[in-house]
């Protein structure tokens, strides 16, 4: 059978050379910064292109209640987003695996709408 604790102690190493930081815990840069990149990127160009998460939504999915991996790429081409990524975003967004996202996908876009507006407010004082 499964043996827990042998599985931990073979698992531990790993975890410590990706542990960069030493905090017991793994942030997405310490195991892809290419991929920490593009989300980042993901998440400001959202902040930066849509008033709100209705309006996000409003926009990608055209009063549909959920996207498909193919929706989501062509809305992402419709709205502007040139960098690519399009199935690592969704595969992101789309974190219970079930093939499709929703508004509920985004609960991370309130938080970086008001991050996006406090560097806007800082950048025009400068």
């Amino acid at each position: 059978g499964w043996d827990r604790e042998k599985a931990e102690l073979e698992a531990r190493p790993l975890f410590e050379a990706l542990d960069l930081n030493g905090d017991g815990e793994l942030a997405l840069e310490e195991i892809d910064k290419a991929q920490a990149h593009i989300w980042s990127e993901f998440r400001k160009w959202c902040a930066a292109n849509f008033d709100s998460l209705d309006h996000l939504i409003d926009r990608f999915a055209h009063g549909a209640k959920t996207l498909t991996k193919d929706e989501f790429g062509l809305a992402l081409l419709r709205e502007g987003w040139q960098r690519g990524c399009e199935t690592l975003l969704f595969k992101s967004l789309d974190a219970k695996g079930q093939g499709t996202i929703d508004k509920y996908s985004f609960t991370w876009f309130d938080f970086e709408k008001k991050r996006w507006k406090m560097q806007a407010a800082a950048s025009a004082a400068r």
